[in-house]
């Protein structure tokens, strides 16, 4: 996987990929994170995405994303953050 994309409409993450990996023959890797956001992506020898998501949702998000690496990316739980985020009522 060359890049991780993240965002809330499978069907727009799904078109964003096929565009990426046609364009640039990058391989994409994408992850539904609806409820969340991104924090802070780091690029280096590895790439670091932090995310702050519902805690209601981090053991789905940490399991969707072992299911779609192949059991090659692991999420880790780096602590609690609060912060004001919509909700839906």
């Amino acid at each position: 996987c060359n890049l991780v994309i993240t965002g809330r409409n499978t069907k727009k993450l799904d078109d964003a990929k096929e565009e990426l990996e046609r364009l640039y023959g990058v391989k994409v890797l994408t992850c539904q994170a609806d409820g969340g956001v991104e924090e802070q992506v780091d690029y280096g020898a590895d790439v670091l995405l932090r995310v702050l998501l519902p805690e209601e949702r981090s053991a789905q998000f940490a399991a969707h994303l072992f299911d779609l690496s192949a059991g090659t990316i692991e999420a880790l739980e780096a602590g609690e953050a609060f912060r004001a985020a919509p909700i839906d009522l």
